[in-house]
C-alpha cells in the first residue's frame, strides 16, 4: 500500500511557523500593554495624590508658594498621565492588529490543514478503488479457472476474510 504525501506539506509547515511566530509577538506586545498599563496607574496614582496634597494645603494655613508649587506639579502629572494613556492607547492598537494578524495566520494554515485533510482523503478513496479492482481481478481470475459459480462465490468470500 503506498504512502499519503501531501505535496504542500512544506507549504503547510511555513504557515505554522508564521502563526506560532505572529503569536510570540502578540505575546510580546501584550506584555508591553501591561508595562504601559502599569506606567498609566503609577501616574494616576501620583496624580491623585498630588491632588490629595494641594486640597490639604488649601485647608490649612495659606501658603501661596507652596500651593502654586503643588498645583504646578498637579499640572504637569496630569499632562504625563494623558500623554501616557495615549500611549497605552496606541499599545493597546498595535495588540489588536496582532491579534489580527494572528487570526489571519490560523486562517491561513486551517486552510492548508483542510486541503491536507481533502487530498488525504482522496487517496484513501483512490486506494481503496484500486483494492477493490485488484479483488475483483482476482474473483474473474478465479471465475475462469475454477467454471463455477458456487467456486465463485466461495472464492470471493475467501478473499473478503482474508482482507478482513
Amino acid at each position: 500500500m503506498a504512502r499519503f504525501q501531501f505535496r504542500l506539506e512544506r507549504l503547510l509547515r511555513y504557515r505554522r511557523s508564521l502563526e506560532e511566530e505572529a503569536k510570540r509577538e502578540l505575546a510580546l506586545r501584550l506584555q508591553d500593554l501591561e508595562l504601559e498599563a502599569a506606567k498609566t496607574a503609577a501616574l494616576a496614582r501620583e496624580a491623585e495624590a498630588a491632588a490629595g496634597c494641594w486640597r490639604n494645603q488649601l485647608q490649612a494655613r495659606l501658603n501661596l508658594p507652596l500651593l502654586q508649587l503643588i498645583g504646578e506639579y498637579h499640572r504637569l502629572t496630569e499632562r504625563r498621565l494623558e500623554d501616557q494613556r495615549c500611549v497605552e492607547q496606541q499599545q493597546r492598537q498595535r495588540v489588536e492588529e496582532q491579534r489580527l494578524a494572528v487570526k489571519q495566520a490560523w486562517q491561513q494554515r486551517r486552510i492548508m490543514e483542510l486541503l491536507r485533510e481533502k487530498a488525504q482523503e482522496r487517496f484513501r478513496r483512490e486506494e481503496q478503488l484500486a483494492e477493490n479492482r485488484f479483488l475483483d481481478e482476482i474473483v474473474v481470475q478465479s471465475h475462469h479457472r475454477h467454471d463455477g459459480p458456487l467456486r465463485l462465490q466461495s472464492a470471493a468470500a475467501d478473499i473478503k476474510e482474508a482482507v478482513l
